[in-house]
């Protein structure tokens, strides 16, 4: 496989597979191409950024190519190299949304078009509204030499500004591929090493929390690799005491506008978890050792007496490790802890005053939230909310069930009710 960039477009790959197939040497050949890095004539084409429209965080680069306004005969143009002649497929994402901003594509060649097709003339099905998808362009015959990818507006009409937003296209003669934009930006590679506490197989389990839409997914990383979903598709791939993962490409579970939050824990099964965490977690921009960018290594039990709930870590993930910003960014929930606590360690609370006695005022703050963080974790999350006055005790909340009223009247407590609830919590 063979990696090309071409000069004139910010962010253009070409693949390139030998496959052997008895004595015939066939090329299987891909080029991606961003469309925010497409030659623009004319003001009616530009590059649109996510913060413009929240959508487009979706979008490969965080960016689309935005053909809603400006001059009806403007076209955006890139140009790719074909080193062998056959038939190909065009795919190109853009973003489906409520309004229609129909936009042409034009394939050329020496002059010629020999593939032309509108998009977004009426909605796709099975598409939600925001969301990008790819649609194809077939039986585009292309000989050696330089094509042509053009973009034009449908009769040169303006469009909603929620249309009429183009991710990237896909040139390929390959025609299996199921087209992918991740694979072609900067991308994110883990390695977990297990501890040698673990008496039965396990795997490691991913709540993976997003910052927008799709709010949340839950992987699973075993000898069967990075699933979506909550536990291995194979009983008999999970690792042993020890072992390692190998390097997981997580890219897929790591949003490009956003980054994610990454729960991890070590399960036996998904209902089974271990209360000990004890692993090296290391992270990389490619499946090698020399490109490692940072290491955590955690050995953490969940807290809370009793609990049956796994221990688990929080990991801040940036959408790329690609700068030294970036890397900054790339944190445990304990780094996070701490420096809060060393900026509340450092600051000059009042010294006056003194507690509400009559009327305590009360703060629900769960330290733990919906997973089982380290008790590191927990008791440096205490001591900080200790400089506010809090006690720090656990107790049991007080419900709705303890809210009475007579004749479904909210003017018309039922106080002797409401002691009696209140005395049974």
């Amino acid at each position: 496989m063979a990696l090309k960039r071409f000069s004139k477009t910010l962010r253009t790959f070409v693949l390139l597979a030998l496959v052997l197939s008895g004595t015939k040497h066939v090329f299987a050949t891909s080029y991606f191409v961003e469309a925010e890095a497409f030659d623009v004539k004319g003001d009616g084409w530009k590059p649109f950024a996510a913060g413009g429209q929240p959508a487009v965080g979706a979008a490969s680069g965080v960016k689309t190519l935005c053909g809603a306004a400006g001059a009806g005969d403007s076209v955006a143009t890139t140009q790719i190299e074909i080193p062998v002649g056959g038939e190909f497929r065009l795919w190109v994402r853009y973003m489906e949304s409520p309004y229609r901003g129909p936009f042409v594509v034009k394939v050329k060649q020496n002059g010629v078009e020999v593939a032309t097709q509108i998009f977004d003339r009426e909605r796709r099905p099975n598409i939600p509204d925001w969301a990008f998808a790819w649609s194809p362009i077939d039986h585009i015959k292309l000989a050696a030499g330089f094509a042509t990818v053009e973009f034009e507006k449908f009769e040169g009409k303006a469009a909603s500004g929620y249309a009429r937003h183009i991710d990237c296209i896909l040139l390929t003669n390959d025609m299996q591929l199921v087209p992918s934009h991740e694979q072609y930006g900067p991308q994110t590679w883990l390695r977990v090493t297990l501890g040698d506490v673990y008496e039965n197989p396990v795997y490691v389990e991913i709540f993976a929390d997003h910052y927008r839409a799709p709010w949340y997914e839950h992987y699973s990383i075993s000898k069967a690799g990075l699933e979506n979903m909550i536990q291995p598709s194979k009983p008999d791939s999970l690792f042993h005491s020890g072992e390692s993962t190998g390097w997981i490409n997580i890219t897929p579970m790591v949003y490009e506008d956003t980054g994610a939050l990454l729960m991890a824990s070590v399960r036996e099964s998904y209902t089974k978890g271990t209360p000990r965490l004890k692993a090296k977690f290391e992270f990389a921009t490619a499946a090698s050792d020399s490109a490692i960018v940072k290491t955590f290594e955690r050995d953490v039990t969940f807290g809370i007496p009793g609990a049956t709930r796994p221990g688990a870590i929080g990991l801040i993930v940036p959408p790329n490790l690609t700068t030294k910003e970036n890397i900054d960014r790339l944190v445990m929930e304990i780094d996070i802890a701490n420096a809060t606590g060393k900026i509340a360690d450092n600051f000059k609370w009042p010294t006056i005053g003194k507690p509400p006695e009559r009327y305590p005022f009360t703060v629900a703050e769960g330290v733990h939230g919906s997973f089982p963080y380290d008790t590191k974790v927990m008791e440096r999350e205490l001591k900080t909310l200790d400089y506010f006055g809090f006690n720090n005790a656990i107790h049991k909340v007080v419900g709705s069930n303890t809210w009475l009223t007579k004749n479904n009247c909210y003017s018309q407590p039922d106080i002797e009710g409401m002691k009696v609830a209140a005395r049974e919590i």
